[in-house]
């Protein structure tokens, strides 16, 4: 089975057969865009949302709007307004969800926002879909890793990412979607996802351009211009307005 065929199924599966409209996480990466095409080869009608963070666009922001005017999507952009009086107050709110890294408060912050203005009852989200790509900077250049020197490392680096007990800070996200009734869909998180990429070394995946083995099987992509990897949370430079926090009252170890 070809991979955009798995993905069209999982998504179906997921889906109830009456629904019409469905939420798409959008980046205007390969991931979010992936799960747009196979909710329109299936017939869904894709609402996506974006967000920015104090009225400053982004290549995401930017990506996503060229996208959804391409494909006729809905566009739904999130300005999240960020000081550090509200800074202070979602800091908590994301500690009560179970935040625990610094990339899980990073990431999970602008969903606070995002959420309650997602109108379906379905959510897409490409979450964890990196951890079958080895493209961070922890999977390229750690010592442990290093994951383009032979298949054997790739695959213990898969292993180990998709073992954690909240890889990416998903269990974040199905949290902030049942508080608000909804029900996240992660395709990428799917047994049978990681079982179709285990087969292929890094090169396979990422040779000659970055996730070629998926970006090959959407003729789709023909029609926009293809993004790198890139960090939802650097894209919208949001380790910086954490960094505020340090002169507050949350710093009370100094």
């Amino acid at each position: 089975m070809t991979f955009d065929k798995l993905l069209l199924d999982l998504v179906d599966e997921s889906i109830p057969f009456e629904t019409k409209d469905v939420a798409v996480l959008m980046s205007g990466g390969i991931d979010s865009l992936s799960l747009a095409f196979v909710a329109s080869r299936i017939g869904l009608d894709v609402k996506c949302y974006t967000f920015i963070v104090n009225s400053i666009e982004t290549k995401d922001s930017e990506a996503s709007r060229i996208a959804c005017e391409t494909f006729n999507w809905e566009f739904n952009l999130i300005d999240i307004p960020l000081d550090l009086e509200s800074l202070q107050h979602d800091f908590k709110t994301l500690w009560s969800l179970g935040c625990s890294k610094k990339t899980h408060y990073e990431c999970t912050l602008p969903f606070l926002y995002v959420f309650p203005k997602i109108k379906e009852d379905f959510i897409l989200s490409g979450i964890a879909a990196d951890g079958n790509y080895g493209l961070s900077k922890r999977a390229l250049v750690n010592k442990k890793y290093k994951v383009r020197q032979s298949k054997e490392i790739f695959d213990r680096y898969r292993a180990d990412y998709f073992n954690q007990s909240n890889p990416a800070g998903v269990n974040q996200l199905y949290k902030l979607a049942l508080n608000y009734e909804k029900m996240l869909v992660t395709p990428y998180m799917d047994y049978d996802v990681f079982d179709y990429f285990s087969k292929f070394s890094w090169q396979d995946i990422n040779k000659p351009t970055e996730k070629y083995l998926i970006t090959s099987q959407f003729s789709e992509f023909s029609k926009i211009k293809l993004r790198k990897h890139a960090n939802l949370q650097l894209v919208a430079n949001i380790p910086t307005y954490f960094e505020s926090l340090l002169t507050t009252e949350l710093n009370f170890n100094n």
